[in-house]
C-alpha cells in the first residue's frame, strides 16, 4: 500500500514524478494489484507471443508484481521505473530473482539496438508530459527488434470516465480478496483526483486518431486491441511495431 505522508506534500505536488517519489493516498492513485498485473503480463505473454528466449521491458514497472508468468514461461525480464521509491522496492523484490535485471536510467541509456522482442508500458503514457512520451516512442524503436512489439497498455481514452475508473478500482479491489479495504480505496481515488486537479494535474487522454498519428510519426504501425490488457474495460491496449518503413 502507499505510505502516507504529512500535509507537506500538498505544497511540493508540481509533476507527477513528485507523486511518484513518494506515493501517498492524498494523490494517488494506487498501484496495481497482484492479480491485475499477473493479468496484465498473461494477456501480454499470449498476444505478443513471448516464450523461451524472448526479452522484454517492462517499462514503468512500479511494484512489478506480474513478472512471474514470463519467468515461467522462460522470458528475460527488464524492469524499469524512473521513481526511486519503486526503484529501490523492486530492486528488493522481483529484482532478486532470476532472469529478471532492473536498469536505472543509465543502464537503461546504454541498451543496444534491436535487442528487445517487446516492451510492455502499462499505465505510464497517460503520466508522461509530450517530451517524455517523444523519447518513450524513440527510444523503444531502437530498442525494439524489427518484429518486436511495443505494448501500450491501460491507455486513457478521449472519453474517460471517472465513475468508470471506480468501478474498475472496486472490482480490483472485490477480486483481489481487499473487501474491507474496496470502499476506502475509490474514495481515495476520487479525493486524489480532486487534490491534483488543484494541482493543475490530470491524466493524459489519447483520442484514437490522435495515437495512432502519434505512433505512424514515430515510425510504428499500431492497432487497438479488443479488450484492454489491464482488466478495465474503459481504457484502451493498443499494440505497435516498426513500420517496414522506419529507419531501424
Amino acid at each position: 500500500m502507499p505510505q502516507r505522508h504529512g500535509p507537506d506534500i500538498l505544497h511540493t505536488v508540481n509533476h507527477w514524478m513528485d507523486i511518484w517519489e513518494r506515493p501517498s493516498r492524498l494523490f494517488g492513485p494506487r498501484t496495481t494489484t497482484a492479480l491485475d498485473a499477473r493479468r496484465v503480463s498473461e494477456a501480454a505473454g499470449a498476444a505478443l507471443g513471448l516464450g523461451s528466449g524472448s526479452v522484454i521491458l517492462d517499462y514503468g514497472c512500479g511494484p512489478a508484481l506480474g513478472v512471474s508468468p514470463w519467468l515461467d514461461a522462460g522470458v528475460e525480464v527488464l524492469l524499469y521505473d524512473r521513481s526511486p521509491h519503486f526503484q529501490e522496492q523492486v530492486r528488493q523484490g522481483p529484482g532478486c530473482r532470476s532472469g529478471v535485471s532492473v536498469l536505472g536510467d543509465d543502464e537503461l541509456a546504454l541498451l543496444g539496438e534491436g535487442v528487445l522482442d517487446a516492451v510492455v508500458v502499462c499505465s505510464v503514457l497517460q503520466y508522461l508530459t509530450d517530451e517524455e512520451r517523444t523519447a518513450l516512442l524513440s527510444g523503444s524503436l531502437r530498442w525494439l527488434k524489427k518484429d518486436g512489439v511495443l505494448a501500450l497498455v491501460d491507455v486513457v481514452p478521449s472519453d474517460y470516465s471517472l465513475p468508470s475508473d471506480l468501478l474498475a478500482t472496486l472490482r480490483s479491489d472485490l477480486l483481489s480478496d481487499r473487501l474491507l479495504r474496496a470502499p476506502g480505496n475509490a474514495l481515495a481515488l476520487a479525493g486524489s483526483v480532486v487534490r491534483r486537479s488543484r494541482s493543475g494535474l490530470s491524466l493524459r487522454r489519447y483520442g484514437d486518431d490522435e495515437l495512432v498519428q502519434l505512433l505512424t510519426d514515430a515510425g510504428f504501425d499500431a492497432e487497438v486491441q479488443p479488450r484492454n490488457f489491464k482488466p478495465n474495460p474503459s481504457r484502451r491496449t493498443w499494440l505497435a511495431r516498426p513500420s517496414l518503413s522506419s529507419p531501424q
